[in-house]
């Protein structure tokens, strides 16, 4: 397990033993911060990292962040290909919606990081289905440009948040869900521009058997569990992310926890 750490106040206030257990472990996990407005910061208290939250603009969601005015408007026609987008939003959902079979895998407990269920599988079972949910389009000004100041790094990105219903169904019983969840695509900033989910699992609502006492951290606290799923060339891919804040309250890290994929059912 492979985690990667955010100073939050003081770097030289971490405990030694557990500054070199992260460091060890540092390098694996994607955070996948995008350019979308304001870029965040490493305060929990700052939001996902995205920078699209609401700002300091009007009811519509609009402001201005590091990425230059940002505005935010609801999508009416589904099979307009949409500026700085290669697609439309039919075009995108195509590459997610139906049903998917797969298996769901636990990585080894090697590090800081502790999983009940670590080193296990579990095949899975997983449908993405679009009944006309809302389709929300963020746009920045400096589209397709580094934000303020930066001279490189990761280009400001327009961004589409399309909701959905997941199903996410482990045999083990750890995932008996069905959700509403946000298909997310970026116009610039990634790799395979493909839809992607990144949704925060809410426990209290989970219908698993898995819990929150499942994870622990040597000197931190688990504070949210992310589900990370990827749409390329029919197939899904993803991750379960873990991210944890350190018991003196310097240090954030996240790291991935288990991996799964799947194969379109016949």
């Amino acid at each position: 397990m492979n985690f990667k750490l955010h100073q939050r106040l003081s770097l030289a206030s971490i405990s030694s033993a557990a500054a070199l257990a992260l460091a060890l472990a540092l390098g694996g996990c994607d955070l996948d911060n995008k350019n979308i407005g304001e870029t965040g910061d490493t305060d929990t208290d700052g939001g996902d990292g995205d920078g699209d939250g609401d700002g300091d603009g009007d009811g519509d969601g609009d402001g201005v962040g590091a990425c230059g005015a940002e505005t935010q408007t609801v999508v009416e026609d589904l099979d307009a290909e949409l500026d700085a987008f290669e697609a439309s939003v039919n075009a995108y959902l195509a590459e997610a919606v139906g049903d998917y079979e797969g298996e769901f895998s636990w990585a080894p407990n090697d590090g800081p990081a502790m999983v009940t269920h670590a080193g296990t599988t579990s095949p899975l079972t997983m449908s993405l289905t679009y009944t006309g949910g809302e389709v929300r389009l963020t746009e920045v000004a400096l589209a397709g440009e580094f934000p303020n100041g930066q001279a490189g790094g990761s280009p400001c990105s327009n961004k589409l948040e399309i909701d959905l219903t997941l199903d996410f169904v482990t045999v083990d019983g750890l995932f008996a869900e069905s959700m509403t969840v946000a298909l997310e695509v970026y116009s610039h900033n990634d790799d395979d521009g493909g839809p992607r989910i990144y949704h925060s699992l809410d426990m209290g609502a989970h219908m698993g058997e898995l819990a929150l006492d499942d994870f622990s951290f040597t000197d931190a606290s688990v504070q949210d569990l992310i589900l990370i799923a990827n749409f390329v060339d029919a197939t899904v891919d993803g991750s379960l992310l873990m991210e944890v804040l350190s018991d003196d309250e310097q240090w954030v890290g996240a790291g991935p926890v288990a991996s799964f994929d799947g194969l379109p059912t016949p």
